[in-house]
């Protein structure tokens, strides 16, 4: 910021749900000249390609304007190494440029000592100085910035602080972004309901597949309130 670098970053999606404020922020970014960056996090509550589909749902006109896409990893998940290799997978194909913001205890506790290869780290270590002082410990070879400063006040507004190495923020055009299919429709397959059981399934490829609620029925191509 000091050196006349506008960076922005905001969460497109917590492993739960998309703030509602992304898209505004995204586009306030845009408009004072603030070059935006949008992160999303890594949860158990769905698998490494759908919460970056996610992600990208928040606020899809503004993907591509991303300077790069940050898979935040804080939180537990289960199979960690499919997760995340699957996450940058679907960022590179959604035509955007993964990184992965962490801190050494985070990975360590939800990842371990594997390290995916070739990707950029957003390095969070609070030391209060905004300075670089990665040494290389989580395996990472390529340092995008580092997190110094967790929420703080500055001008009036909490934030976080970071430093960025300015050689990687300006990134060649990217292609640009692939929609994201849509569900796939069964609304030729039959409907299930057993006597005695409020569950209604579909029947897809000889299988009863059981639909967990309204929402997604809807989403299958079927119409809950018929």
């Amino acid at each position: 910021y000091d050196e006349g670098v506008r960076i922005g970053a905001q969460a497109l999606w917590t492993g739960l749900i998309s703030p509602a404020s992304a898209c505004p922020n995204l586009r306030d970014m845009e408009a004072a000249g603030v070059a935006p960056v949008g992160y999303l996090s890594l949860s158990d509550a769905y698998w490494g390609a759908v919460n970056v589909d996610k992600g990208y749902e928040a606020c899809p006109d503004m993907w591509a304007s991303y300077l790069f896409v940050v898979i935040d990893i804080e939180l537990a998940i289960t199979n960690p190494q499919s997760q995340i290799e699957e996450a940058i997978a679907r960022v590179r194909e959604l035509g955007q440029w993964p990184v992965i913001y962490t801190s050494w205890g985070a990975w360590q506790r939800y990842v371990g000592s594997w390290t995916p290869v070739g990707i950029a780290l957003w390095y969070a270590n609070w030391s209060g100085e905004p300075a670089i002082n990665y040494t290389g410990q989580l395996g990472f070879t390529v340092l995008v910035g580092q997190q110094y400063e967790g929420g703080h006040d500055w001008g009036g507004v909490q934030v976080d602080s970071n430093v960025f190495d300015k050689r990687l923020l300006y990134q060649p055009p990217l292609p640009s972004p692939v929609a994201t299919p849509p569900p796939p429709a069964y609304t030729n397959g039959p409907l299930i309901k057993l006597a005695g059981e409020d569950a209604i399934y579909f029947v897809a490829g000889g299988l009863r597949i059981w639909i967990p609620s309204a929402e997604v029925f809807n989403l299958l191509g079927y119409d809950w309130n018929r």
